[in-house]
């Protein structure tokens, strides 16, 4: 926390009546693929608890807690504050991200060992440019896609708020400067206040969409994208968090 933090007027705290959460998070900030993480999470016997910032299960074991949607930066920092406020510690996000590189299909998993910033939410928690994911839970949850069989790349992400004012030459230059391999809305601002609240937090993307193409080609209505997100999410909510 920084020197100033005694000025703030608001801050993220538990309520009288709020639980506790587990240590272990899943936020899942799309619809689609929260929608489908809740249901994931019903049939292995998660249950609801109230949360005023997005849906909330939390596994009947207590092993951990599944959260979302939350799309864009200001969305998922606030649900993520919330959730480390009621005592979360170790966080993995699954999104989907555009892909600026050829070798990065539709339906490919990117770990984001590395997030660029374009959001408007970094700049209040941190000063730096670029940030990194917590390493050993980047490592943890790219050893737990592989012992399931599910191949998957590391990457620098860039994340923006504004996916219809992207400019081709902008996200070349994005590419050739900084490796910048994928596009999302939130990985910059959650890896940033991560670091500012000193918790472990990893990304996890499958790509949605291609940008890298001579006209964007769309994919998250496909066989691919779909097939990836459930696999992702069985294994995660399986026991794949408790190794994370």
């Amino acid at each position: 926390m920084t020197d100033n933090d005694h000025d703030i007027i608001i801050r993220p705290r538990r309520g009288r009546k709020e639980k506790a959460l587990p240590e272990r998070a899943l936020l899942v900030v799309n619809h689609a693929e929260a929608g489908l993480a809740m249901t994931v999470a019903r049939r292995i016997g998660a249950a609801h608890r109230h949360l005023a910032h997005a849906d909330l299960m939390v596994d009947r074991h207590d092993r951990f807690c599944l959260a979302g949607p939350a799309l864009g930066a200001p969305a998922a920092v606030l649900l993520m504050e919330k959730l480390v406020a009621l005592g979360v510690r170790r966080l993995v996000l699954l999104s989907c991200c555009g892909s600026l590189d050829p070798s990065l299909r539709i339906g490919d998993i990117l770990l984001a060992e590395r997030a660029v910033v374009g959001d408007g939410v970094s700049r209040w928690y941190g000063t730096a440019d670029q940030i990194s994911a917590n390493p050993e839970t980047l490592a943890a949850s790219e050893q737990t896609l592989s012992v399931h069989g599910m191949f998957s790349r590391r990457g620098v992400l860039w994340s923006t708020d504004a996916p219809y004012r992207e400019r081709r030459s902008e996200l070349m230059l994005l590419r050739e400067q900084f490796g910048v391999a994928g596009v999302d809305m939130e990985c910059s601002a959650l890896y940033t206040l991560a670091a500012y609240r000193s918790v472990a937090l990893a990304a996890l993307f499958i790509v949605s969409d291609e940008l890298w193409t001579a006209r964007w080609r769309p994919g998250f209505g496909t066989d691919a994208f779909r097939r990836q997100s459930r696999l992702v999410l069985d294994t995660l909510l399986g026991d794949g968090l408790a190794a994370v």
